[in-house]
């Protein structure tokens, strides 16, 4: 039997390209260890050329292509087992438009907002405030505003953002607080002493999660609490897309559910306060034109639809914790 098993976890190496990193389990580091296939596309990514599969990398389909992902038989972390490599996700970040293209400025600002206010629930904003892949800054903003609000300011800014093109407009908090803005978490001084950490869709995208977050656990005061927000693999809107559930994509190495979430954090020296499913504005013409295009029906049709903005549950989950020293 031990025989039987060595000679399968060889052929498992033999059938991955060697064009693409091969990954162990991002939350616990076990190799091997899982159920093969647990969501696969129809054409798995790995097949492909990087010239070719970097043609999929922006925008939703209707038959989307992405890396198999596998279910950890130790910990139940959702993962590819293959991916790209540190170089050539640099290369395809670079031509990686703004995230939020489509959607109106305020109407993004109102569902930041409401990540920022469950961040402070459960205490007031402290001196320093650090977000990663801030974007243009609406969260930010919305903390300063709550920190002034509460008698509590906020007294520097401290952004992680690779996109260096977004730089210009997170600049402009420097004119009423201190602000440093870096492009890599390792240009940060060591002793930052963090109160405050956001991450808005960002750590379902990191390659080596782990390692990030012991960066920010030794970087962070002993009172800071940490908001997260990733989506949800586990949610009612997965089972009924299946394979067309968006996260499912090639910017996503991994993806968490609750479950996994929790114990990510009480890993990597984080402790959970509260954790519960996001509310997300969105203008219905842009909800309809992303659900026709993953359902193959022209997306020009959307615009018989009203802009009208309403608040949706769409599989996103959102946490609180904080440091354990």
């Amino acid at each position: 039997m031990a025989r039987l098993k060595e000679v399968e976890i060889i052929f498992i190496h033999m059938t991955m390209n060697s064009t693409y990193l091969q990954r162990k389990c991002p939350q616990c580091s076990t190799e091997n260890l899982k159920s093969k296939g647990d969501v696969a596309p129809k054409i798995e990514a790995s097949s492909l050329p990087f010239e070719e599969l970097s043609q999929y990398w922006w925008g939703f389909r209707k038959d989307n292509l992405f890396f198999d992902y596998t279910r950890c038989g130790k910990c139940g972390q959702l993962y590819c087992d293959q991916y790209f490599t540190s170089g050539q996700l640099a290369m395809l970040y670079d031509q990686m438009p703004d995230n939020t293209d489509g959607v109106d400025k305020a109407v993004l600002a109102k569902t930041q907002k409401s990540y920022i206010d469950f961040l402070f629930r459960y205490k007031k904003p402290g001196k320093v405030y650090l977000e990663i892949g801030p974007d243009l800054g609406q969260s930010a903003e919305a903390a300063i505003k709550i920190g002034m609000a509460s008698k509590s300011p906020i007294q520097k800014l401290m952004f992680v953002e690779p996109n260096t093109a977004a730089h210009h407009v997170l600049s402009r908090f420097s004119t009423t607080t201190e602000t440093v803005i870096a492009s890599e978490i390792s240009q940060l001084e060591t002793d930052a002493q963090i109160n405050g950490i956001v991450m808005i869709h960002v750590l379902d995208h990191l390659l080596q999660p782990s390692e990030y977050m012991q960066q920010l656990h030794k970087l962070s005061d002993v009172d800071c609490q940490i908001l997260i927000v990733v989506h949800d693999e586990s949610c009612l809107l997965r089972k009924i897309l299946g394979r067309r559930f968006p996260p499912f994509t090639l910017q996503h190495p991994h993806l968490f559910n609750r479950r996994t979430l929790r114990n990510f954090l009480e890993i990597n020296g984080f402790r959970v306060l509260n954790i519960k499913k996001t509310r997300n504005y969105f203008p219905i013409n842009h909800l309809v034109e992303t659900l026709f295009t993953l359902v193959g029906v022209n997306k020009k049709y959307a615009k018989l639809f009203p802009k009208w903005t309403v608040p949706l549950r769409l599989g996103n989950i959102m946490v609180v914790a904080e440091k354990v020293v």
